[in-house]
């Protein structure tokens, strides 16, 4: 991954293109190690006023299962992915990202 200051810097932006950019750099360039604190990352980022980002957010966590089986916290963030099934707009996003955390994480969850 690079490194977690200039990733910090990106997701924090007030430019929409720059945190997309920090979010799908975080998650595509990842070592194994680093899935607890990314998952924090995708969590906070998770309510985002903008719908791009947060939904963004919520897609990664099954990228995060796809690309290390982890996805961090498995309750909180299971938790937060059924939260958002409420929400009309994130619905889609969240239940992509639960079927694909059901697809590639073990049984052991």
């Amino acid at each position: 991954m690079t490194d977690k200051s200039k990733t910090e810097k990106l997701i924090s932006s007030d430019d929409k293109q720059s945190v997309i950019d920090g979010i799908l750099d975080m998650v595509f360039n990842s070592k194994a190690y680093e899935v607890p604190w990314i998952s924090e990352k995708l969590m906070e980022l998770s309510k985002n006023k903008d719908l791009d980002i947060a939904g963004l957010s919520l897609t990664c966590f099954g990228h995060l299962a796809r690309l290390h089986s982890n996805i961090g916290d498995y309750n909180k963030v299971i938790s937060l992915l059924h939260s958002k099934q409420d929400d009309p707009e994130l619905q889609g996003r969240a239940e992509d990202a639960l079927e694909d955390i059901s697809l590639f994480l073990s049984e052991n969850h």
